[in-house]
């Protein structure tokens, strides 16, 4: 047993070597999407990068995000919601960058997460990153897609979300603005017609 788990450890050991490899060098959208095919073929190399992008750091880590991202909104990657458990638990606890933090929300927001038993969790992580003033602006449209989705998964929770979003309105002007407002005013429509069949 212990010589199957120093195998697995070398293996690992291997395996992140050669990544950064990958992630040390100059990487354009063309690397990027040929990674993510790659990665979207083969589970083990698809599991080796996403390790890499949530505990690396710096631009390797960045670059290791961008072809998960890649590989499950581009590529279609049929094994990618397998993942899910891992994405959840770890955006949620884990110190990450804002790059990564950015792709691989995207990602988690492909894999209808409002079905998971942590959403709520990742809801909170929202309320907060929305807010951070040092977010990036894909960071805060993240968010805001989370908190959206909330509200159109449990419509008791609208009057909530929507007074979150008034409130990030003011983070940023222009196009952030009028999508705050586009999103209030889908909630408000789905709360009265969830309220009108209420009662």
């Amino acid at each position: 047993m212990e010589i199957q788990l120093l195998q697995k450890q070398a293996k690992k050991m291997e395996s992140n070597f050669k990544l950064k490899e990958i992630f040390t060098t100059g990487m354009g959208v063309k690397d990027a999407l040929l990674f993510g095919q790659k990665a979207a073929q083969d589970k083990h190399f698809f599991e080796a990068i996403l390790h890499y992008a949530l505990t690396e750091r710096g631009k390797e880590a960045d670059k290791a995000a961008w072809v998960i991202y890649k590989a499950v909104l581009e590529c279609d990657c049929a094994f990618a919601a397998e993942f899910q458990n891992t994405l959840m638990e770890n955006l949620t606890t884990r110190i990450v960058s804002p790059a990564v933090r950015r792709e691989l929300v995207k990602v988690l927001l492909h894999m209808h997460p409002e079905e998971h038993e942590k959403f709520g969790l990742l809801f909170d992580c929202a309320k907060e990153w929305m807010f951070d003033v040092q977010a990036e602006a894909a960071v805060r449209y993240s968010s805001l897609n989370v908190i959206e989705l909330a509200g159109k998964k449990f419509p008791e929770m609208i009057p909530e979300c929507w007074d979150i979003i008034q409130d990030a309105k003011e983070l940023a002007e222009g196009p952030w603005q009028r999508r705050c407002k586009k999103v209030q005013e889908g909630l408000n429509k789905r709360y009265e017609k969830w309220s009108n069949k209420k009662g």
